[in-house]
């Protein structure tokens, strides 16, 4: 993967990375004791492993500018670890996704306290944990009356929350 990377930039003729947004995520629905050995790997190693690995390898690319030297100056590298709300407040029928994203969520913390200093190459490192939100892919379950009305019972605006309402 660093290869190909490194590949990349220097085929745009330089130009660097300063922001990298990890969005990964799989999961199944159902008890725990119900996962194979292989559903819990196709968990574990997409939404924890695989942004780890991304993580290493643009990490390594953005702390060899120094935290980047593109428009937005110096030290403006930035890497963005989605992981879930289900790591403060863990559902039913989700552990192994729950359990990786709580995984993610350790490595962003420890990314971020052994990169974010500027001798180490001051890359800001930050986790965002959206709730329930409707998406296109989510879609066909919150169209259901009975999981909209449950979801507007859980937040604290009354209703699902919109990809929009993550920006900021």
């Amino acid at each position: 993967v660093k290869e190909k990377m490194s590949r990349s930039a220097a085929n745009r003729g330089g130009v660097g990375v300063d922001i990298l947004i990890n969005c990964a995520g799989v999961t199944g629905r159902k008890p725990i004791d119900t996962f194979t050995p292989p559903e819990y790997d196709r968990i574990v190693n997409t939404n924890m492993r695989g942004t780890w690995l991304v993580c290493m390898a643009f990490g390594e690319l953005m702390r060899g500018r120094r935290g980047g030297s593109g428009s937005r100056g110096s030290g403006s590298s930035s890497i963005i670890n989605i992981d879930s709300f289900v790591t403060h407040a863990p559902l039913k029928h989700v552990v192994p996704y729950t359990m990786s994203k709580a995984g993610l969520q350790a490595l962003t913390r420890g990314l971020a306290l052994e990169w974010g200093p500027v001798t180490s190459g001051g890359i800001r490192v930050n986790g965002l944990a959206p709730g329930l939100i409707r998406t296109p892919i989510s879609a066909a379950m919150w169209d259901k009356p009975h999981m909209s009305e449950w979801a507007s019972r859980q937040t604290p605006l009354g209703r699902l929350g919109k990809p929009e309402d993550l920006v900021g």
